[in-house]
């Protein structure tokens, strides 16, 4: 993407942006559609899904307490923005396309989980 905007194709990085959007839509649908196959792809699987489970059912996680999950999100934007600085955004993409695939791979897990998937 960032050779196609140095040379000014701004179609192929737009091409591009959305190709790599298109892949937490895979994650997403391929838990829902593949778990077996999908959970080898990610290492914390379990204990994120044990914890988004446990605050969507009951409100009580990490997620709602400030004092926990607000040091933890800093952490992650830290490193992330840390990436992006030094790399010029190289190695800050990657770093975002894996933790929205955990995250895609998250709500594919609460589809499958569900009666209603489409939320119907």
């Amino acid at each position: 993407m960032i050779l196609a905007l140095r040379t000014g194709d701004l179609r192929l990085a737009v091409a591009r942006m959305l190709l790599w959007a298109g892949d937490g839509v895979c994650a997403t649908y391929g838990r829902y559609a593949r778990p077996a196959q999908t959970d080898a792809l990610f290492s914390a699987r379990e204990a994120y899904r044990t914890e988004m489970f446990r605050w969507v059912l009951t409100g009580r996680a990490p997620r709602a307490r400030p004092s926990q999950f607000i040091p933890q999100q800093a952490g992650h934007a830290a490193i992330f923005s840390a990436l992006a600085v030094a790399t010029g955004g190289l190695l800050a993409m990657p770093n975002g396309a894996v933790l929205m695939n955990y995250m895609g791979h998250y709500v594919g897990a609460l589809a499958s989980a569900s009666r209603h998937p489409s939320g119907r």
